[in-house]
């Protein structure tokens, strides 16, 4: 089991209606750069996966958490939008519009 303390997370919160108030809330130590490291890694790891044929949650607010247990160097991911496609393109404007 990964010790709690080894894992670092983003949690995005996308308002589909308005995405230029999206929130990024995280507990890194270091600065933007570190943030947009994990989401970047998130996007690699889902690369050559497929297509995700789950119909996709139609919510006004979408919550993404993406985690990286250091110790196991795995990635985590928790959303409510119902698929992967959707998960990552919301990660992926979020890195557009949070890290210009």
């Amino acid at each position: 089991m990964a010790n709690p303390e080894s894992t670092v997370f983003v949690k995005i919160k996308y308002p589909i209606n308005n995405p230029e108030n999206i929130e990024v809330e995280h507990n890194l130590k270091s600065d933007e750069l570190a943030k947009e490291e994990v989401l970047s890694n998130y996007l690699r790891d889902q690369m050559g996966r497929g297509a995700d044929k789950r119909k996709p949650a139609k919510l006004d607010i979408y919550e993404i958490t993406i985690g990286i247990d250091l110790s196991e160097d795995r990635i985590s991911v928790a959303s409510n939008t119902g698929n992967d496609g959707l998960t990552a393109g919301l990660v992926m404007d979020t890195m557009k519009r949070y890290f210009k």
